[in-house]
């Protein structure tokens, strides 16, 4: 049971919420959607020397948060690095302006298990890995790979970088990585998550199944973000299917913001409750800006 969390003069506020609450693990977010990273930060890392062995003793596990290809500062240092645009020849951009990282580029893939290890050896038990996999939105037919032949498709980029990184960081190492809610219903050859194949090589698969993320009319609800219990279940429900024989870890993201419905303590316990029939009795909170429903998890 974790929930997100930053660097702030909040955090120790939120570690007395914590204190009365089922919460025993934290996620720091240790590289952002923009690609900075937080332990390149001498003062970060003051506060990390002195406040992850306090967190250890107190028995607060502790995961450090990485988006890996989507990545304005590496690309901005390293063009080469970032998917090219084959129409201008220039770093490719999403819809929003933003910049990628090409993940066929095993450069790519030593840039950020290097973060990873320096993160483990401070002092974390975790990392997991978001944004593990090529863009939704964009010209994505003016994107241009540099080693997309050598793999063929998405899907065998994306499981060889996790197998990269799992003989990069060590079996020892622990590793989670986030995918799509709607990737334990279907494979995304598109993005290249299978979540059958990138089990192989982490501990933790860890879906993020919001309900205010899902269409309208989703299995028959014309509102699925009113519906967490409905959503939630079916949603794990096929994922297992997918998984069977997989010795992997299920930890789900549970919403716990306002996006197509108020998001109050029954909606978080629904979530819940649905993540518990699977005997599955580890989560994650995700609220963007770090105010969580503690009321639901008391």
């Amino acid at each position: 049971m974790a929930y997100g969390a930053y660097f702030s003069d909040s955090f120790p506020g939120i570690v007395g919420d914590i204190e009365s609450s089922q919460i025993n693990s934290i996620v720091f977010e240790v590289k952002d959607p923009y690609g900075r990273v937080a332990i390149n930060s001498e003062l970060h890392n003051s506060i990390l020397r002195e406040l992850l062995p306090q967190l250890k003793r107190a028995g607060i596990y502790t995961i450090a948060r990485m988006v890996i290809f989507q990545d304005p500062a590496l690309i901005e240092n390293n063009p080469s690095f970032g998917i090219k645009n084959k129409l201008t020849g220039e770093p490719w951009a999403d819809y929003k302006g933003i910049v990628w990282a090409d993940p066929t580029r095993e450069e790519v893939w030593k840039y950020n298990t290097n973060i990873a290890a320096r993160a483990l050896k401070m002092g974390f038990n975790e990392v997991n890995f978001d944004y593990v996999r090529f863009p939704t939105d964009g010209p994505l037919k003016q994107a241009e790979y540099a080693n997309l032949d050598k793999y063929v498709t998405n899907e065998n980029a994306i499981s060889n970088f996790l197998q990269f990184t799992r003989k990069d960081l060590g079996s020892n190492a622990r590793i989670s990585v986030d995918v799509f809610g709607m990737t334990f219903l279907d494979n995304q050859y598109v993005i290249g998550q299978n979540i059958s194949e990138m089990a192989k090589y982490i501990n933790v698969i860890a879906p993020m199944p919001y309900p205010s993320h899902y269409p309208d009319g989703f299995i028959g609800f014309s509102n699925p973000a009113e519906y967490p219990y409905e959503i939630i279940h079916y949603t794990l429900e096929k994922g297992f299917k997918k998984l069977e024989g997989s010795n992997v870890i299920v930890r789900p993201w549970i919403q716990d913001f306002d996006l197509g419905a108020v998001y109050d303590e029954r909606k978080v316990k629904e979530q819940i409750r649905a993540v518990n029939d699977f005997d599955i009795d580890t989560w994650m909170l995700w609220n963007a800006s770090n105010r969580y429903t503690f009321e639901a998890v008391r």
